[in-house]
């Protein structure tokens, strides 16, 4: 293994002293560390069976992730039925994804800690996002995202114990909730169809002999063209005998996207959610704009917080998100079901299932705006005690089959 793989593996620690990461403009996205680490106390500075002696911002972050009312349990699992899960919600979701739902026809929202691997081999957090590498056009634009790979914590003096079987518990939940889907509907299938092919909630490194979850952003980009055929041309009465040629398809095609680009470039310089303001080392960016006219297009930003709540923008990425940075995350879960077209020469014949865990909002920790005397006074959140830990590939293959097991969501500081 790399050193640089190896480095990843970590829990992010920072140079005692040193200040954190700031965004463009010199403005920190939390406060400067102190000379002497707090952020992860070391064994010495804990009991046996017990917190540290004085909890650090992390030690109470991680603690009021865990006693959350969403936050991940049997308990709070039990609220989803298994009959008529998952199901649409086109209403609510205005897609024709499945959901899994709660027993008051709300999408099924949890929360849990992780740690963040921005270098990970399944992160999409960089300049280009889910962009590929070649044939950029629109159809990519629109389907661009970001995707965050996480890790469950492990065994750590850095975390409490109820917050390391948090995060294990919900890599269980996706394991649990897909087995439930994958058993039912394959037994509707008849002996002679093939089930389709399945992309987990999760991805595994094989080598590692590890798990890790892709969390996806919503669509990156708003504000795109609408590619639909128009019923013609968009002229006003004062638009009447002003062309001296004769018009047609193409003709109209282009003096929209031309006023498209002229309408981009003139709110581009004070927009900062505008696609133009985005950083573009390779130049990709700019020529997808001027072919295809987006420069009115702008970024829709994911709920992605710093400790101090404040928004990181999808163009401070790179900068303002540590490999390793332990972060409290809120998901919820959908399921793509793909026709197969028949054709045994495609990828996938007997189509496929997707499922995918959807990111509502995540905060790098520690929380700097918690109170750590209301946090501590709460008291604990009784343990899910029969949840194990180690969820490895190697240990998944070797328990029982008995192991343990709405709307649109808003978000503010958004610029339109």
């Amino acid at each position: 293994m790399s050193s640089s793989k190896a480095s990843s593996l970590e829990p992010l620690t920072p140079t005692p002293g040193s200040p954190v990461p700031s965004l463009p403009g010199g403005t920190p996205s939390s406060p400067p560390m102190p000379p002497l680490d707090p952020l992860y106390p070391s064994p010495n500075d804990t009991d046996d069976d017990g917190p540290p002696h004085v909890p650090t911002p992390l030690w109470v972050s991680l603690l009021s992730c865990c006693a959350a009312r969403n936050a991940i349990s049997p308990e709070h699992l039990a609220d989803v039925p298994s009959d008529n899960n998952p199901r649409p919600l086109r209403s609510q979701m205005g897609d024709n994804a499945e959901y899994w739902v709660t027993g008051s026809d709300h999408a099924f929202q949890f929360r849990f800690p992780a740690i963040l691997d921005t270098k990970g081999q399944y992160s999409r957090c960089g300049e280009y996002f889910s962009l590929p590498e070649t044939g950029l056009d629109l159809g990519a634009i629109k389907k661009a995202k970001v995707q965050f790979e996480l890790r469950p914590l492990s065994e750590s003096t850095c975390f409490p114990p109820q917050a390391i079987k948090t995060s294990n518990c919900a890599l269980e939940t996706l394991f649990a909730l897909q087995a439930e889907v994958e058993e039912v509907r394959n037994k509707l299938l008849s002996e002679r169809t093939k089930a389709p092919n399945v992309i987990p909630f999760w991805r595994t490194y094989k080598a590692e002999d590890r798990y890790v979850l892709v969390v996806h952003s919503e669509a990156l980009f708003k504000d795109l063209p609408n590619t639909r055929n128009d019923s013609g041309p968009r002229l006003s009465r004062a638009d009447i005998g002003k062309n001296s040629v004769m018009l047609s398809p193409s003709k109209v095609k282009s003096s929209s996207k031309s006023a498209a680009s002229a309408s981009g470039a003139s709110t581009s310089a004070t927009s900062k959610n505008s696609i133009t303001q985005l950083p573009d080392p390779q130049g990709r960016y700019a020529g997808v704009i001027a072919q295809l006219g987006l420069g009115s297009a702008k970024v829709n930003p994911p709920d992605v917080r710093d400790g101090m709540g404040a928004l990181i923008h999808p163009r401070n990425y790179p900068d303002a998100l540590p490999d390793g940075a332990v972060v409290d995350v809120e998901v919820f879960l959908k399921l793509w079901n793909i026709r197969g077209s028949g054709d045994m020469a495609s990828r996938d014949p007997h189509g496929s299932r997707i499922y995918q865990v959807m990111l509502k909002s995540m905060k790098i920790l520690p929380d700097y705006t918690l109170d750590p005397d209301m946090v501590l006074g709460k008291g604990k959140r009784k343990a899910t005690d029969d949840l194990s830990i180690d969820q490895s590939p190697a240990k998944k293959a070797s328990s029982s089959a008995t192991g343990s097991f709405g709307d649109p969501f808003a978000m503010e500081d958004v610029e339109a």
